[in-house]
């Protein structure tokens, strides 16, 4: 139950996120208060029931939205980087880049090739 619970949140949030309701990236507390627990019984729970972190979890649901909204949108980087919750440009070209390899730029330039 407290799985789901998590994933529905975190599903909830991002499409907040992205139609622009909310602005700001939850964090494991955030999730955590959302089920009135506490954030390291959450992050336990979800680690042992998943085999992954709430960390990997928010990671893969960004990177996941941020190559989408790359590809399937006119956004700029910048514009999409907001969308996300980040403050700044860079740091979301950051954030990319460490979870895929490649920047941003790079990876709607790929992805604009291929299709073309």
């Amino acid at each position: 139950q407290i799985v789901k619970s998590f994933k529905r949140h975190l599903d909830t949030h991002y499409r907040d996120l992205l139609t622009g309701r909310i602005d700001t990236v939850y964090r494991v507390q955030d999730y955590a208060l959302a089920q009135n627990l506490h954030p390291g019984y959450l992050t336990t729970v979800i680690k042992t029931k998943t085999g992954k972190s709430i960390q990997n979890w928010i990671a893969e649901k960004t990177t996941t939205l941020a190559k989408s909204l790359l590809h399937n949108s006119d956004l700029s980087i910048k514009q999409i980087a907001y969308k996300l919750g980040f403050n700044e440009a860079a740091h979301f070209s950051n954030y990319f880049k460490k979870q895929t390899g490649i920047t941003p730029r790079l990876y709607r330039e790929q992805r604009q090739s291929a299709s073309n």
